[in-house]
């Protein structure tokens, strides 16, 4: 069960956290001289609930490596990656 306030219950809240958290973790955290990712994101999901903040990092990641860094172009990807990943049922 997520340890974070019950307000992060609201898909917009719970959304942006794991956004924040993991832009965190991809570009401020090595920029400060925090250079350990995979401690960091064990840390988020295991003490802080952020269950899918991996999916968040690793898009944050790829981004970073094209030219396309863009914020929503970032957002729609965590989007698309969240429905294939989560979503059992297909809207036509």
């Amino acid at each position: 069960m997520p340890k974070y306030p019950s307000f992060y219950n609201y898909w917009p809240v719970c959304f942006e956290e794991h956004l924040v958290r993991a832009m965190q973790i991809s570009c401020i955290n090595p920029f400060i001289g925090h250079t350990d990712p995979e401690k960091d994101l064990e840390f988020q999901k295991k003490e802080k609930g952020m269950e899918i903040i991996e999916d968040f990092y690793e898009e944050i990641n790829k981004s970073r490596q094209t030219s396309s860094y863009a914020p929503i172009d970032i957002i729609k990807r965590i989007l698309e990656r969240l429905d294939k990943k989560y979503c059992k049922f297909q809207v036509d």
